[in-house]
């Protein structure tokens, strides 16, 4: 069975494996994962730090983070920022995460957002904003189906594609 777990030297293998299936043009969690495979030791440190707002790197809020695992093998990562900043409100949102990519279209984003909602609770959240580029369907799907509502679209200054805003009360 699938669950959460707060990253671990456990997976190391498992981890670093997944970071490598990663297209190169693909940014989703990518300073994680460029540490990760530079020190891995250290990333897991760090990540821990950061859900206690500290060793942030510039400009990042204190975030919560969490790998989904099944069977000893890592699925996926999700990022639970406690607050937002303009930028966040506007682009990135309370949560972020990524899927490996052999792990893709089984429901795994489904079920890692569905849980991270329960940790966002945890951390005294009461309503959540979750973002995807409008041309990511699959990733609609996964926060359409944990209770995600359409707010807006945005253009990002950095990309031609939208930004898709949903809120999920909690």
């Amino acid at each position: 069975m699938a669950r959460l777990v707060l990253p671990s030297v456990e997976f190391r293998q498992s981890y670093l494996e997944a970071a490598r299936e990663f297209p190169p043009d693909e940014d989703t969690l990518v300073y994680e994962r460029e540490h990760a495979e530079r020190d891995f030791d250290d990333y897991v440190r760090l990540v821990r730090s950061w859900a206690r707002g500290a060793e942030l790197p510039h400009g990042w809020v204190a975030s919560s983070s969490y790998w989904l695992v099944e069977d000893g093998e890592y699925i996926g990562s999700i990022n639970i920022r406690h607050e937002l900043t303009d930028w966040l409100r506007r682009f990135g949102g309370h949560i972020g995460y990524a899927i490996r990519p052999n792990r893709r279209r089984m429901g795994y984003g489904t079920l890692m957002c569905k849980l991270a909602l329960e940790e966002a609770r945890t951390i005294g959240l009461d309503r959540v904003l979750i973002t995807c580029d409008a041309d990511n369907p699959g990733s609609r799907k996964i926060i359409e189906a944990n209770g995600g509502v359409f707010e807006s679209e945005v253009p990002q200054p950095d990309r031609t594609v939208p930004k898709q805003r949903f809120w999920i009360d909690l």
